[in-house]
C-alpha cells in the first residue's frame, strides 16, 4: 500500500561547488527539483562567505544578504546567477556561500547539503605580501675612547 504523496518538492544542487576567475564573468548555482516543481515555488536562500556582495559579485534582484529564486510549476532546474566583479585589487581567493533556507512547498532532498560554495579566484596577483618576517639588525658597539 502506498502512502500519501508529499506536497513538498524535494530539491538539491544540480552542479558541484565550483570556481570562477575574477574576470570570468558569471557562475550559475543551479537547483534541481526532483522530479519537477509540483507547484510554483519561491526558494529562499542566504548569502555569506568571504566575498563581498556589490564589490566582488552581484546577483540581479538581490540587494541584501538573502534572496528568492522563483520556479514555475513543472520546472526541473532554476539557477542563481552570480555576476563576478573584477575589482582590480590583489587579494586572496574569496568564497560565496549560498544556503537554501526552509520554506513552503519545498524541502532539501535526503542526504544533500543546503550550502553551495563558489570560489572566486583572484586575478590580480593574489594577496598582498605580509610582513611575517622580522629582521633584527644588531649594531656593534665601539669601545669608548678614554
Amino acid at each position: 500500500m502506498n502512502g500519501p504523496v508529499s506536497a513538498q518538492t524535494p530539491l538539491t544542487w544540480a552542479n558541484i561547488p565550483g570556481t570562477v576567475k575574477e574576470d570570468g564573468g558569471t557562475f550559475d548555482a543551479t537547483i534541481r527539483f526532483l522530479p519537477g516543481a509540483r507547484t510554483d515555488l519561491s526558494v529562499r536562500y542566504t548569502l555569506s562567505g568571504t566575498a563581498t556582495r556589490g564589490e566582488d559579485y552581484t546577483i540581479t534582484g538581490v540587494s541584501g544578504p538573502s534572496g528568492v529564486l522563483t520556479a514555475a510549476q513543472g520546472s526541473i532546474v532554476a539557477s542563481i546567477q552570480l555576476d563576478v566583479v573584477d575589482d582590480g585589487r590583489a587579494e586572496p581567493d574569496e568564497t560565496v556561500l549560498i544556503r537554501i533556507q526552509p520554506g513552503n512547498g519545498y524541502l532539501l532532498a535526503d542526504g544533500h547539503d543546503a550550502t553551495f560554495t563558489v570560489t572566486i579566484l583572484d586575478n590580480d596577483g593574489g594577496a598582498p605580501p605580509s610582513l611575517s618576517r622580522i629582521v633584527t639588525v644588531k649594531v656593534a658597539s665601539w669601545p669608548s675612547a678614554r
